[in-house]
């Protein structure tokens, strides 16, 4: 009987003591936890399918024949000649144009980028170039394997809408093409720039953010 007493005896207090030191185990690891489920809480998102796709078609190094149709502001049309260097945003959710052209209206330089929103499922694209102040400003989405953008745009203070359509896509070439027109009516084919991939001007490597585990 007192074997069957000091035998429950040390069965408690060895019960206690791996609850104790459970119980420390676990406070010890609390804060590795809270500090593992912190950082997967500011861990970027992953870069969308969007994008990559733009990523993929778009980034490198292109030499670009520019065909500019007859207008108002040129009305004799024209050819140019450009060099456009494409490449990733931070965290590979953007692409980035660096633009160099020599056409009918002298030498252009320009410098833009477009990016996706998960949340707004749009591109937004802003051009800035050094033919006029201020920055185009077009929104636009993925139709089929074509991207299709449009907007406002203000030239030499005459409000107008313009549509830019990127399409034609192949490993060493693409097409752009914009049509202009006046506020509320149907834009008309404004130019024209054919994408050719330079030699040594492969696709770099898409370097998307982390994703969350």
């Amino acid at each position: 009987m007192k074997k069957a007493a000091l035998l429950g005896v040390l069965l408690i207090v060895g019960s206690v003591a791996i609850s104790q030191t459970t119980s420390k185990s676990d406070k010890a690891a609390a804060p590795k936890k809270a500090a593992s489920a912190a950082a997967d809480a500011m861990a970027p998102p992953p870069v969308s399918p969007e994008m990559l796709k733009v990523s993929k078609a778009m980034v490198g190094v292109w030499s670009v024949d520019e065909i500019y149709q007859a207008s108002p502001m040129m009305p004799t049309g024209g050819k140019g000649k450009g060099r456009d260097v494409i490449s990733t945003g931070p965290g590979g959710y953007s692409i980035i144009y660096d633009y160099r052209s020599q056409g009918p209206m002298g030498p252009i330089t320009g410098h833009g980028l477009m990016s996706w929103s998960p949340t707004e499922k749009v591109f937004t694209s802003v051009w800035m170039d050094s033919g006029a102040p201020g920055a185009a400003v077009a929104t636009g989405k993925w139709e089929g394997e074509t991207i299709v953008l449009s907007g406002p745009v203000d030239i030499n203070g005459q409000k107008m809408d313009f549509r830019q359509v990127i399409s034609d896509f192949k490993p060493d070439s693409f097409r752009m093409t914009f049509a202009m027109g006046a506020k509320g009516a149907k834009p008309a084919p404004d130019m024209e720039f054919l994408f050719h991939r330079l030699p040594g001007g492969a696709m770099r490597k898409v370097e998307p953010a982390a994703s969350k585990k």
